[in-house]
């Protein structure tokens, strides 16, 4: 058992506070238990549970007392706070024999709790160690990715919705492990993320689109590029000063280059790296909040944070022209948007209806498959100088 969210609590408040914490957990939690059974702090916010003699439904009901027992705030030095549990769960002997086995194989249950949206348990299956062996296979590939010339970078287009012009584009990382088929950054991206590897493969993307973006500019076309930055670049590097060597190395500008974060990630932004994203913005770069309206959709972190523009999640605008409620969310993320003097880029567009539908509830920018699909840097070169508008 794993406790959701607990490094930010740690972080925010303090290790004595987050100890605290942790007794108080187990103090609540030890009442649901046997005298024979075991409640174990493994390390950190990791716990292990043994319960002897119990079958499954049995698990079932006591994994569901421990996460509605953990529902009720604890307070720590007069503050409350809510801490949820991501639970994986094996059995002897069917999930292994020796108690290195069973606690890798829980580890792995527990992991896809997480993955399943946390405060929730699964059980251990054959196919998650398939998936896990997968994974593992990945990370080593990946590892030799980028010295292999694996890696590449597509750039989809965006448009201002009233001018109908191209403003500039996002770089999509793709990799094709040589002489097999590709992987997807949905499936390799986390993988990157886990094992830390995403800050060499950050590196590597900053770099391209620079070296792009100067080669462009040799051909004719100042196309501004923006480029996902990951949580693990955000808070372990200081990214002011990684994307000013970059344009410095490169003859460049900081409009020149815009970075994109997920609303999840601006929460877990240390001071550090707030300071470095205001330094970014006083210069002149962008910075947008991706999937806007699949998190936490706070005003509190659009206020707090310098962002310039709010990306609206594609599932908003996929059903937009029939679906009433779509079209309430875009109106109200456009207008709290405006009101804070941010722009807003609304992504996944594929029709004119929709295309016609988000430019009157307001938004200024579009990308998506009614433009073009993620184009290779030639393609996106004739576009701009040939002006190749068709789809418009």
């Amino acid at each position: 058992m794993d406790l959701d969210d607990f490094k930010i609590i740690n972080d925010t408040h303090g290790h004595k506070s987050g100890d605290e914490l942790l007794k108080q957990v187990t103090q609540r939690l030890n009442g649901l238990f046997r005298e024979y059974d075991v409640l174990a702090r493994f390390g950190g916010d990791e716990f292990v549970i043994m319960l002897p003699h119990t079958c499954r439904d049995q698990l079932v009901q006591i994994a569901e007392k421990i996460l509605k027992h953990l529902q009720d705030p604890f307070t720590v030095d007069g503050l409350e706070h809510i801490v949820g549990a991501s639970i994986g769960i094996s059995f002897y002997p069917n999930d292994g024999e020796d108690q290195e086995t069973l606690l890798q194989n829980a580890d792995i249950a527990m992991y896809k709790a997480k993955e399943a949206g946390r405060n929730c348990f699964r059980f251990f299956s054959a196919d998650m160690n398939e998936e896990l062996k997968r994974q593992q296979y990945l990370e080593q590939k990946l590892r030799l990715a980028i010295n292999n010339n694996e890696l590449s970078i597509l750039y989809q287009p965006q448009y201002d919705l009233n001018s109908a012009k191209l403003i500039g584009v996002e770089a999509l990382l793709r990799w094709h492990i040589q002489g097999k088929h590709a992987v997807s950054p949905a499936e390799f991206i986390p993988i990157a993320e886990k094992s830390h590897l995403i800050i060499d493969i950050g590196n590597w993307v900053l770099n391209e689109a620079c070296k792009q973006s100067v080669l462009w500019k040799k051909q004719g076309a100042d196309i501004h590029i923006d480029i996902n930055v990951s949580g693990h670049q955000l808070n372990t590097q200081n990214i002011f000063e990684t994307i000013s060597n970059s344009i410095n190395k490169y003859g460049l500008t900081y409009t020149d280059i815009g970075i994109e974060l997920t609303e999840n990630m601006l929460i877990q932004t240390n001071e550090n790296s707030l300071k470095n994203m205001e330094q970014l913005v006083n210069n002149g770069t962008s910075i947008s909040v991706d999937d806007f309206g699949t998190g936490y959709s706070s005003l509190k972190y659009l206020k707090q944070f310098p962002v310039t523009i709010v990306k609206i999640d594609q599932s908003f605008v996929q059903d937009s022209p029939t679906d009433e409620n779509d079209r309430a969310i875009i109106k109200a993320i456009n207008a709290m948007s405006h009101s804070l003097g941010l722009k807003v880029i609304v992504e996944g567009v594929e029709t004119l209806a929709q295309i016609e539908i988000v430019k009157e509830l307001g938004s200024d920018y579009a990308q998506g498959y009614f433009y073009a699909k993620p184009l290779a840097p030639e393609d996106v070169i004739k576009l701009v100088l040939h002006k190749n508008t068709t789809a418009l």
